[in-house]
């Protein structure tokens, strides 16, 4: 379909079987769909919010543990150098 073509025209580039579905559609059923869109759209936003987070608690966790292998070596030189 092109971009500056008119609606009606558009839809009479779809395939048959589409126009026959979309004459079909009652004023409630596009709304359901709407909202099927809408719930599909949020569900990958909190997709992707939760991966980020799974990630940034991962390396929170690792940093966490990179951190206190770090200071236990910085405490076992200030044992020995105090001997």
């Amino acid at each position: 379909m092109s971009e500056d073509a008119r609606p009606g025209v558009e839809l009479a580039e779809l395939d048959p079987e589409t126009q026959a579905f979309l004459m079909r559609l009652r004023r409630e059923d596009v709304i359901l769909l709407q909202a099927g869109i809408d719930l599909v759209r949020s569900a990958m936003t909190i997709g992707r919010f939760s991966r980020w987070l799974i990630i940034s608690l991962v390396g929170a966790v690792l940093g966490g543990v990179m951190l206190g292998e770090a200071l236990m070596k910085i405490l076992a030189w200030f044992r020995s150098a105090a001997r």
